[in-house]
């Protein structure tokens, strides 16, 4: 099972946050300008395919509500939202239950935190909110204990782990691994730029397991490799970054060696060994701090990689923008590059089925995006998924109806995530005018398929 493509930094759980904490969902890229939304009195969106039907099964109260994270644990699905926890449980619907972090120690305005695993094994990794690159993160990791016969309905407690060691920063990854999380670091995030000093390790990991104890897992990675991202099953991790490559001239005075960064990779790690498959190059004009945007999920067998969030550095992601890039275990690799215009770029790829999706931006004059969820099938052809509009009505807000003509809302989709064999959850906010959390909206959880539930109300 893919690790949830919604794990989400959570600055204020269960508490009203402040004016300026952010929204579980994360908003597009800094570069990605203002959203067009047609608002109250806008024709209907353009309708998906029956198998694309998106149910709201959440629904924000007000412009006020907040969804502060929505991701998959395992084969359960969590939603944290202002005073509203709730799951659902393999295909069954979305209920309320108990607060998941109510026992996790910390302090608002003071950390975030990361909750990932398989229910009911569970981690939460926790760091402090800086403001500048040189004041300590100090990340710590914590291991849950679900409550007896706890199915979501009640809140269990966390143990903190041990130390994980010498860290400055928190991790740039941190995945579900043989039964426990392993966090993955990297010289990359360090220093804003791909370098290894000589008898260094580019990546290094640390596991924690459900007893809270922490070691260094071996794991066969070249020293030299650099890693901007991770994903994980049981036994094999995924990573994607860059090796530094080191040039030894024939001796002679004057002559000395080179190191640089060569090339975007996908390294599996497993029990079968490694595996490097060379998904990009690279050039002495690329910015890694933009680059190191791009994503990689691992979808049993298959890693998905997404472009960088810049569209400036788009331009040198190959073939396109708009295309996204599955690497076979066999190291075969296929694009699927979605329809757009060249202002358009791809991000948060997720393959599901034989179709590729995933969220496409498109600049427009004036400093406009829009931002769509799209289908990319095995034969190219790319549909927008249709999402619905929302409706005022007394109290709060409803989905609208094709007869609704005043106080709609159109929706914009802000993150999603899939989860095999075929549910897809999306993430919307509504009547918004950028897509940033700062604009008030109402937040909406949607999920694909016949699963229609009384949408609960989010405070």
């Amino acid at each position: 099972m893919v690790a949830a493509s919604c794990v989400l930094a959570l600055a204020a759980c269960k508490r009203p946050p402040s004016p300026a904490e952010p929204d579980g969902a994360a908003p597009p890229p800094a570069s990605a300008g203002t959203h067009r939304v047609v608002d109250a009195g806008a024709p209907a969106p353009a309708e998906a395919s029956a198998g694309d039907a998106l149910a709201v099964v959440a629904i924000g109260a007000s412009p006020a509500s907040r969804i502060l994270a929505v991701q998959a644990l395992g084969d359960r699905v969590w939603l944290s939202g202002r005073n509203l926890d709730a799951y659902a449980f393999g295909d069954g619907p979305l209920v309320k239950g108990g607060d998941l972090l109510a026992k996790l120690p910390y302090e608002r305005g003071k950390h975030a935190m990361r909750v990932l695993g398989h229910w009911p094994r569970l981690y939460a990794l926790r760091w402090r909110i800086v403001e500048s690159p040189a004041e300590a993160q100090e990340p710590a990791a914590f291991v849950y204990r679900a409550a007896d016969g706890d199915a979501g309905a009640q809140a269990g407690t966390w143990t903190e782990a041990k130390p994980l060691g010498e860290v400055f920063r928190m991790p740039v990854s941190a995945v579900p691994f043989r039964g426990g999380a392993l966090l993955v670091w990297s010289t990359i995030a360090q220093v804003g730029f791909p370098a290894v000093a000589d008898g260094e390790d580019g990546t290094r990991f640390v596991l924690v397991s459900a007893d809270g104890s922490v070691s260094r897992p071996k794991l066969a990675v070249p020293r030299a490799f650099m890693a901007w991202g991770a994903d994980a099953d049981v036994e094999t991790v995924t990573l994607l970054g860059t090796l530094q490559v080191t040039t030894r001239p024939d001796g002679g005075a004057g002559h000395s060696s080179e190191t640089f960064p060569s090339g975007v990779h996908v390294v599996h790690v497993g029990p079968s060994g490694t595996k490097s498959t060379k998904v990009q190059s690279t050039t002495e004009s690329t910015r890694w701090q933009m680059i190191d945007t791009s994503e990689v999920v691992w979808q049993g067998g298959d890693a998905v990689v997404s472009p960088p969030f810049s569209s400036g550095e788009g331009e040198r992601w190959k073939p396109s923008p708009l295309a996204a890039t599955i690497v076979r275990w066999s190291g075969a690799i296929e694009h699927r590059t979605a329809s757009g215009q060249d202002s358009c770029s791809l991000r948060r790829a997720r393959l599901l089925g034989d179709a590729v999706y995933a969220l496409r931006q498109c600049a427009h004059e004036g400093g406009l995006t829009d931002i769509d969820l799209v289908r990319i099938d095995a034969d190219g052809k790319t549909t927008r998924i249709a999402l619905p509009r929302v409706a005022k009505k007394e109290g709060g807000f409803r989905e609208a109806t094709p007869d609704d003509t005043k106080d709609v809302h159109a929706c914009m989709p802000v993150d999603f995530f899939v989860r095999k064999p075929d549910d897809l959850w999306v993430v919307a906010r509504c009547g918004a005018k950028t897509p940033y959390p700062s604009d008030p909206g109402i937040p909406l959880l949607l999920r694909r398929g016949p699963k229609k539930q009384e949408p609960l109300v989010i405070p």
